[in-house]
């Protein structure tokens, strides 16, 4: 079964395998994959608990990031 629309196929290195490390996380669902999902599945219930993980994960991306560059201006005010 494929899926279309939104859904996007993570980037993987040669050996097949999900990139993993150092890498910048990113969100491989948007809010409407939730309806794509449940229509291909014929699952409605299904695009709510979707779209609640996608919000879910947003935000914990989010704050991932403002902690990051918190802690590159904390080093560089540091080093002045």
């Amino acid at each position: 079964m494929q899926l279309g629309g939104d859904l996007r196929e993570p980037q993987s290195e040669s050996n097949g395998m999900p990139k993993t490390g150092t890498e910048e996380e990113q969100m491989l669902l948007t809010p409407s994959s939730g309806k794509i999902i449940a229509d291909h599945l014929q699952i409605t219930e299904i695009q709510v608990e979707v779209e609640r993980a996608v919000q879910q994960v947003g935000k914990e991306l989010g704050a991932r990031r403002e902690l990051e560059e918190e802690k590159k201006e904390l080093k560089i005010s540091t080093k002045v």
